[in-house]
């Protein structure tokens, strides 16, 4: 497999994931945080009732969690099919939100990529880590910046009822188109042209995702070869807890230190 290909598997796959679980998640303005202490980062692993989010029939809009996802994402181009799995942490709260994981890409022959990234906004800012093989990318931008993680729907409907974790939830239908210069800013380090469609089913619990099964496909120019890519995107919520404001004020310290040391 030639090398552009594998890198545009590595961003597009490690990109969606996060945009899958991130997608509805909006930045809420905080007050400057204190100095973090440090905290462990890992998934959380048990539900912690005393925070378990409203049933649907309590309707009112769930503003502070966290909540660990599972994930497993097929990778679909040309005549390969690649899978990826791994977890990813999501928060939101008053300080402002945070979302950290890892998820490992097994390409033949070379094997194993683990894809790692940490990501945290402050105010109207977000600042996002990605690294694979051994590389790291430090970004930031408007926490609305286009990009998978906020990719909205151009339509959205209402499909039924769900429920999951014990949460009883609505289930939405969302379609979307990814325009060229969408896609061009997602993987501006690739010399890549092309279009996308994608279509999202997810159960939402008092507006927080809880499962997500998505298809994108995308059609793509990379360095002058044409391909045609499919990925299937399944996303579970394994745990609710409490939202971490220790956990998001270390995210941020190390994000922002990440911009400082790649400038």
């Amino acid at each position: 497999m030639k090398k552009g290909v594998i890198a545009l598997l590595i961003l597009i796959a490690g990109a969606l994931a996060y945009f899958v679980i991130t997608a509805g998640n909006q930045a809420q303005p905080p007050p400057p945080p204190p100095t973090p202490s440090p905290a462990e980062t890992k998934p959380p692993a048990v539900l912690n009732t005393s925070t378990a989010m409203p049933t649907a029939a309590e309707t009112p809009a769930i503003k502070s969690y966290e909540i660990n996802y599972s994930h497993v994402i097929t990778v679909y181009i040309g005549d390969i099919a690649l899978k990826m799995s791994g977890w990813t942490v999501e928060g939101v709260g008053e300080y402002g939100n945070y979302s950290f994981g890892k998820l490992v890409l097994n390409i033949p022959p070379q094997g194993p990529v683990e894809i790692t990234y940490k990501a945290a906004t402050e105010g109207r800012t977000v600042y996002v880590v990605t690294c694979a093989s051994g590389q790291c990318q430090a970004e930031s931008g408007p926490a609305n910046y286009t990009s998978f993680l906020n990719l909205k729907g151009d339509s959205r409907a209402e499909k039924g009822s769900c429920s999951h974790l014990g949460q009883a939830g609505t289930l939405y239908e969302e379609r979307g188109r990814i325009s060229p210069e969408t896609l061009s800013q997602i993987l501006s380090d690739l010399s890549v042209n092309g279009t996308g469609v994608f279509t999202a089913v997810v159960c939402e619990a008092g507006g927080v995702p809880l499962t997500t099964s998505a298809n994108v496909y995308l059609n793509v120019t990379l360095y002058g070869q044409v391909l045609t890519i499919k990925l299937i995107v399944d996303s579970s919520a394994v745990s609710i807890s409490a939202y971490n404001s220790t956990r998001y004020k270390l995210l941020l310290t190390e994000a922002k230190a990440a911009q400082r040391a790649s400038a």
